[in-house]
């Protein structure tokens, strides 16, 4: 089955199931490609974000901003599940701030338990390729026993989002920092970028 036929098939069970979806939403063409999948599969649909490293940057908070006013969905801020990891190995805090054991460990399997708790929303689309790397194949595998999670896109490439985003008339995100990524991350590139 073609990529894009198992996408249909993916999202079109999924509503046989659920009217209402959460779309974890990072600003990126990935998410932004299950968004307006999502805005046309579902009778209902909420987001949820993680910032990284900081809240309310200029530059995330703008692509939030404009999607609530393009599709008019809430979209629901969380920290990064990783920001507790790099809290605890003294990234971001000063040494003796505090003591690194009292920040609990977090996974995305949390952020996605808060975001459910909060919408009240059980079904989780999130625009995880297999084609990014080895640590998300290994995460598509490893999240495959959850329930409530679809990834439609997995099996996508990049020229198959860069081609839906210039056939419904959809903006490529800015990157940051001269990476191929358009999220933020604590690689040199974006953090210089995020500096100047």
């Amino acid at each position: 089955m073609a990529a894009a036929e198992k996408t249909i098939a993916v999202l079109r069970d999924a509503a046989l199931k659920y009217d209402r979806a959460l779309v974890s939403y990072s600003g990126g063409k990935d998410s932004l490609v299950v968004l307006d999948l999502a805005m046309r599969t579902f009778k209902y649909v909420e987001c949820f974000a993680m910032y990284c490293p900081v809240p309310n940057l200029d530059c995330f908070m703008k692509r939030i901003e404009w999607t609530k006013e393009r599709y008019g969905v809430k979209i629901h801020l969380y920290p990064h599940w990783l920001m507790a990891r790099f809290l605890r190995m003294g990234i971001y805090r000063w040494e003796n701030e505090r003591d690194a054991t009292m920040i609990p460990e977090l996974k995305l399997h949390d952020i996605y338990t808060m975001a459910r708790a909060d919408t009240k929303i059980k079904l989780i689309v999130a625009g995880l390729k297999k084609s990014d790397s080895t640590w998300r194949r290994r995460t598509a595998k490893s999240l495959e026993a959850y329930k409530d999670l679809v990834w439609p896109i997995q099996d996508w490439d990049k020229l198959d989002v860069l081609s839906y985003l210039a056939r419904h008339n959809l903006p490529l995100p800015e990157s940051f920092g001269g990476t191929n990524a358009s999220g933020l991350s604590l690689a040199t590139p974006p953090m210089l970028w995020l500096h100047d």
